[in-house]
């Protein structure tokens, strides 16, 4: 994911929930169960989806 997302030039920051636990909490807090969780603005796509982290990124005045 961080590969992919490095490629398209799309900043991000990690957060490693099994090595952060206020990462983890905020993670269980929003109702997710699985990663990855990429969120931008509060909106959130689950799991490795490169047309929907697209998507996001687009929704939120960024170019393709």
């Amino acid at each position: 994911m961080a590969a992919w997302l490095s490629r398209e030039g799309i900043p991000f920051v990690k957060r490693d929930v099994r090595a952060d636990p206020e990462a983890l909490e905020e993670l269980v807090q929003g109702g997710f169960r699985s990663t990855p969780v990429t969120m931008a603005d509060g909106a959130a796509v689950i799991g490795y989806a490169p047309a929907a982290l697209r998507a996001l990124w687009q929704a939120h005045g960024r170019p393709a």
